[in-house]
């Protein structure tokens, strides 16, 4: 674990450093001014928690991580603050909502253990949030931009409503894992499609 820090912590200098050598000053300013406060809340509930495993500690870290798609784009000739902001809550929000849903496969894998069954009322019961934040996040997309942009949230959406009403409870997280790795591949393909036809 520590090995693996000290190469996120290596990754992380690096990519700063070009982006604070690439970027022109303003986004700069606007980059620093968004990650420092994220920043100083993780530290600020590491110390009081004495752990990050809760829900907003996670959201604050998935809020942070995003920060690193506007800096990429940043770094680009004729890059402009607007697209940034929306490339960056296309996946702030991608994963937030992502984070809900595998906190409800999460738990029903706990639950499955037990023998307990899950009908399809529970089931939505179970995703309400989840599946509020993926009905949320297509709409929102739309009446912002219009456009390609809502195909992304929409694909989410879709993926969120399957899995709660089809997926299987005992799936491995290790499985769940991966198989939301793959939808992340999804997402990622669908917005750079969007961004090549807007561009």
């Amino acid at each position: 674990a520590l090995g693996f820090s000290v190469l996120l912590l290596a990754v992380l200098l690096l990519s700063g450093f070009y982006f604070g050598e690439k970027a022109p000053p303003r986004e700069l300013r606007l980059v620093f001014l968004a990650a420092t406060p994220i920043g100083i809340l993780l530290v600020i509930l590491a110390w009081v928690k004495r752990t990050l495993r809760f829900l907003p500690a996670e959201i604050l870290g998935f809020a942070g991580v995003a920060l690193a798609v506007p800096v990429l784009y940043l770094t680009r000739p004729g890059a402009g603050e607007a697209k940034a902001l929306l490339l960056y809550g296309l996946f702030a929000g991608y994963f937030m909502a992502a984070l809900l849903y595998v906190r409800v496969r999460q738990e029903w894998l706990r639950r499955s253990r037990n023998g307990e069954g899950f009908a399809l009322g529970r089931r939505l019961a179970d995703g309400k949030w989840a599946l509020a934040l993926h009905l949320l996040f297509p709409a929102v997309v739309l009446m912002a931009t219009g456009g390609g942009w809502w195909t992304a949230p929409l694909y989410a959406l879709l993926r969120a409503v399957a899995g709660l009403i089809k997926g299987r409870p005992e799936l491995p997280l290790m499985k769940l894992g991966v198989r939301e790795m793959l939808h992340s591949i999804v997402f990622t393909g669908l917005v750079l499609t969007a961004f090549y036809f807007s561009a």
